[in-house]
């Protein structure tokens, strides 16, 4: 028999030999679904959430059932397994191409720690080539939207670790075009700018490495109102008088440990908030004695988790060792459960053991290891997490209650919430940040984003209208603004 082969670092694809097997939308997703917890039962509700989202369809749990019954029909009928409350793909070694990535990753750094510098450059560019564009599932569900963003930032460690190799082989002109791509997608990222200078300068083109550095700091401190982090001030200070230190003269650039990122994808049409952001980005970076708190609470559809998404990814470089999201669910109808069970019932607010149990997992501990008891799991989380900087982002919580289980212990973390209420009892939470609407030109830039800037140009007294019956909200204005790209001649 043919051997099956699984490719999620792209559309999703099976295979059988050498030809595509033909899927159905939702069996795609169904596959992709379980794909992301390959050889690990995947809970019926849990394919239900990233199937439809929070548009659960009446008897979710049936429909799952017969996806799955069709799925095994196209696939091998041992692969799709039942197991305790839901389901699981048995994925043999080599056969999925996010294994196979991630062992040539690992193979290549072992190479590169060794000094087999052309090997390590060999295994990272079969690696890289096992990618077939951004991950496209068809899936809905905050924990879909963190494998996708944990992958892409495995991609991007791995374009980084190629870089350095290739600068240590002294191929320069390879590392600035590639380097200038990656800063270019990640303009606030520290560590491709700093291998795009380091590449510029031993190419003779030092004007053009202080150049990038000028440019990287004229934007974190216009986006962000700070200064690049003290290496980075470093590097280029080395490269002004030309007396550079170690990440320059040794034989190699060195590697840096990178945490977990689990943050969804960035608004790419952000606009505004800028004394939001501000008032965040002091409070989350400031000198503290305990983890400082940030806030952030209003009415649905203020752009409560867009402005925490926008903050946080700005704010990686200065979190190096993780940047940790969990949508709470806070404002689900309460159910007393965690979205179990038959119909179509929407989940409820998470429990923070749950949330503790996800955490620890990308943190590095086994399954087998974590603990059962919730307070048990939160004291391993905060010794994993000690003496570390890292970046949590809990998205719409109910109270107090299901966030102080979350917190970290010590001043190097730090801890972004959103909610619907200002949550004034927890501890270090001197940053509460109401969102209301809009201001109107701002709401106007957001329309021309997506409807089409000359189209709003052309009738602001329409516009005008239009914007006033969206409130400011920036959720509504993103449907009015669909819904007038749908209709182009109206």
């Amino acid at each position: 028999m043919e051997q099956l082969t699984f490719r999620i670092l792209g559309p999703l694809e099976l295979r059988r030999g050498e030809r595509p097997v033909d899927l159905t939308c939702q069996q795609g997703a169904l596959l992709a679904a379980l794909l992301i917890d390959a050889n690990r039962a995947v809970p019926t509700d849990r394919l239900a959430e990233a199937l439809w989202g929070e548009s659960l369809p009446a008897a979710a749990s049936s429909r799952v059932r017969t996806l799955v019954s069709d799925l095994r029909r196209v696939c091998d009928a041992d692969r799709i397994l039942t197991a305790s409350r839901g389901y699981l793909v048995r994925v043999r070694p080599g056969e999925l191409d996010a294994d196979v990535f991630a062992t040539m990753i690992d193979e290549a750094r072992e190479a590169s720690a060794e000094g087999r510098l052309e090997d390590a450059r060999t295994l990272y560019d079969a690696a890289l080539g096992l990618w077939r564009g951004e991950p496209a599932w068809d899936l809905a569900g905050t924990s879909v939207c963190a494998e996708v963003s944990r992958l892409r930032e495995s991609w991007r460690a791995a374009m980084e670790a190629r870089a350095e190799v290739k600068l240590t082989l002294g191929l320069c002109s390879d590392v600035i075009s590639e380097m200038r791509h990656l800063a270019a997608e990640y303009p606030l990222c520290e560590r491709p700018h700093a291998l795009l200078m380091l590449a510029l300068q031993r190419d003779g083109r030092l004007a053009e490495a202080l150049a990038v550095y000028r440019d990287l700091h004229a934007r974190f401190v216009d986006e962000l109102g700070i200064e690049p982090s003290a290496d980075l001030r470093d590097l280029n200070r080395e490269l002004l008088t030309e007396e550079p230190g170690p990440a320059v003269a040794g034989s190699s650039v060195p590697v840096r440990r990178r945490g977990p990122c689990l943050l969804p994808a960035d608004t790419a049409d952000f606009v505004g908030r800028s004394a939001e952001i501000a008032a965040i980005t002091a409070e989350l970076c400031g000198e503290a004695i305990a983890p400082p708190i940030a806030g952030i609470w209003g009415v649905p559809g203020t752009g409560k988790t867009a402005l925490a998404l926008h903050v946080a990814h700005a704010l990686r470089p200065r979190f190096p060792d993780g940047q940790l999201f969990a949508c709470l669910r806070g404002s689900s109808a309460e159910s007393g459960s965690s979205g179990s069970g038959s119909g179509g019932a929407a989940p409820g607010p998470r429990r923070s053991a749950d949330v503790l149990a996800e955490f620890l997992r990308v943190l590095g501990v086994d399954g087998a290891h974590i603990p059962e008891s919730a307070d048990e799991r939160a004291a391993m989380y905060r010794d994993l997490i000690t003496d570390r900087r890292v970046l949590v982002v809990l998205d719409d919580a109910r109270d107090e209650a299901q966030v102080e289980p979350l917190l970290p212990g010590t001043p190097g973390c730090a801890v972004l919430v959103t909610s619907r209420f200002p949550l004034l009892g927890l501890p270090c939470a001197s940053c509460a940040v109401r969102l209301d609407g809009l201001p109107e030109p701002d709401a106007r830039v957001l329309l021309g984003a997506i409807a089409g800037r000359e189209r709003v140009a052309a009738d602001p007294v329409a516009v005008g209208e239009l914007l006033d019956a969206c409130g400011g909200r920036p959720l509504a204005v993103r449907i009015a603004g669909g819904r007038l790209a749908l209709h182009p001649h109206r």
